[in-house]
């Protein structure tokens, strides 16, 4: 009993699809080379992926902290009755006494000289004390991105390089 050919037009349609099928079935389990540009494609896709779970980074969704964290504060400055008071007071009391020697009176000059001086001073301290003085330091969460990035960045030039090394030698 040999193979006959099918009779109907039903018969004919059947034996053309289940042709047709096999030799799809039979085009797409073979594997096609890639071209360079596919292959290269192809690894840097798979050695992102790699390097992503290695370093815990992704380049596409990270966002870099700033690079300073900045404070701001009074200055600060000598405890009342040091300092600026008594040099004001002493700078004061020269001029004073040189004022009151030419109106008749040094010593009255100086303690007038003396009360302004102080006052002076303690103006200016006060002026030092209450300035704003800001701080700049490195962010300590950007220390951290940039570390891993690097790690990312070594575990993807890696990769790629294992590859080029498994192509070349293919």
């Amino acid at each position: 009993m040999g193979l006959s050919y099918p009779s109907t037009l039903a018969e004919r349609v059947l034996l053309a699809s289940t042709i047709a099928a096999s030799l799809l079935l039979v085009a797409c389990t073979q594997e096609v080379p890639l071209t360079p540009a596919e292959q290269a494609a192809k690894d840097r896709s798979e050695c992102q992926a790699l390097a992503i779970g290695q370093s815990g980074f992704d380049p596409l969704t990270a966002e870099a902290p700033p690079r300073t964290i900045s404070s701001t504060s009074r200055r600060g400055g000598n405890v009342v009755g040091e300092g600026d008071i008594v040099e004001g007071a002493a700078k004061g009391a020269v001029l004073g006494v040189v004022g009151g020697a030419i109106m008749g009176d040094a010593g009255r000059g100086a303690g007038a000289g003396a009360a302004i001086g102080g006052l002076m001073g303690g103006a200016r301290r006060r002026q030092e004390t209450n300035e704003m003085v800001t701080t700049t330091h490195t962010n300590p969460e950007y220390t951290k991105f940039e570390e891993a990035k690097s790690a990312f960045r070594n575990s993807f030039d890696t990769c790629l390089a294992q590859r080029a090394a498994q192509g070349a030698s293919e």
